[in-house]
């Protein structure tokens, strides 16, 4: 529960990006395996995969280029309460 409250919305995203570049190179070598030893790949499964790596990836483009067009203006203190302050990239 500790880590939740530590991560930023920054690092969680450069988390998941890793994430689903590690997924990719791993899943392109078991294909490629499978290849070799099946003779054949599930084609189906390929492209549902590399498509869903593409929507993340690009869902997380676009939260990160909207966090740069339109920063937070007010920032939450821990209490809940609200200051007037801009946050710094």
């Amino acid at each position: 529960m500790r880590i939740w409250k530590r991560l930023t919305k920054t690092r969680y995203l450069k988390m998941v990006v890793t994430g689903i570049i590690i997924s990719v190179i791993s899943f392109t070598a078991v294909m490629i395996v499978c290849y070799f030893i099946k003779g054949g790949v599930p084609d189906t499964l390929i492209d549902s995969f590399y498509r869903w790596c593409g929507i993340e990836g690009g869902a997380t483009m676009i939260i990160e280029v909207a966090d740069k067009i339109w920063p937070e203006k007010k920032r939450r203190n821990s209490d809940g309460g609200s200051e007037e302050e801009t946050l710094e990239p």
